[in-house]
């Protein structure tokens, strides 16, 4: 089968955000407002559909080529900004005691891959008051978002982190070790699974010791038990000893970051301070 060219491409997605908006009118609001829990979920999923579709694959059609996106999502306080500053090498997130310190989304990237990314690319269609742009720290090609807080007070907040999410290529979600079980999160995590989004979990500030494996092994037990997993058969794994096939998480890594190692100032972090 031949693989359809870029204009076919951009064709067929356009029906697709045609349908998505279709759906989202039959199944909006004034039309499951005294209906079941089971219909109001099905609007939701059409609100969502439509946000992915205009968001996400319209813009990629358009610019394969366009930088990927990594999202940092995470609940208030839990170190997303000193992570952007750690990935970044230098502080180019602003981090701090009062909440939320991210109010708006901030964006790393190069010159060139920011006018992609404003023009006809996945950040198009967000506010352009909402999004501040750095350029020092970031590497070509690659697109990292600092989130607001998906717990913030303020929906308009939230409402950002939730639209970024359906532009994203990668989510980085950053926890702590004390408030990974926190239902909001997991809300949040259900949609990253809908989109079979490549996942990293980051368990902020670990206990030393084995509190700290303890407190891995909890989120891992929390991320099977809501479906986020993603079992896949390994390729070259063959056959386990029982008969089954061999198994591996796809798309999906946890990883756990000592107390006190991440650094507001993007001091890099040591190799030690980190348990996979």
């Amino acid at each position: 089968m031949s693989t359809p060219s870029r204009p076919d491409l951009v064709a067929r997605v356009d029906r697709l955000v045609a349908l998505a908006v279709r759906r989202a009118a039959l199944l909006g609001p004034e039309a499951v407002e005294d209906a079941s829990d089971a219909s109001r979920a099905a609007s939701q999923r059409g609100r969502e559909l439509l946000e992915h579709t205009r968001s996400y694959l319209l813009p990629r059609a358009r610019d394969l080529d366009a930088p990927l996106v990594v999202l940092l999502l995470g609940p208030t306080g839990a170190g997303k900004s000193t992570l952007m500053n750690t990935l970044a090498g230098l502080p180019v997130s602003r981090t701090g005691v009062l909440r939320p310190t991210t109010r708006d989304a901030v964006v790393l990237a190069s010159v060139d891959d920011q006018t992609s990314l404003r023009a006809t690319g996945p950040l198009s269609s967000v506010a352009a008051h909402r999004l501040e742009w750095v350029e020092r720290g970031a590497r070509p090609g690659i697109a990292i978002i600092d989130a607001p807080d998906i717990d913030s007070v303020e929906h308009a907040n939230r409402h950002l982190a939730d639209t970024l999410l359906e532009v994203a290529d990668l989510c980085f979600f950053v926890t702590t070790a004390t408030r990974y079980a926190d239902r909001v999160p997991w809300d949040v995590l259900a949609r990253v699974e809908q989109r079979r989004l490549p996942l990293v979990v980051v368990v902020n500030r670990l206990p030393a010791g084995s509190d700290a494996s303890a407190v891995l092994d909890d989120v891992r037990r929390l991320l099977g038990r809501s479906g986020l997993t993603r079992p896949e058969a390994a390729a070259d794994a063959g056959m386990a000893p029982s008969g089954s096939l061999a198994v591996r998480p796809a798309g999906l890594e946890v990883i756990g970051v000592a107390e006190g190692a991440l650094h507001p100032d993007g001091t890099a972090l040591s190799r030690d301070a980190v348990e996979a």
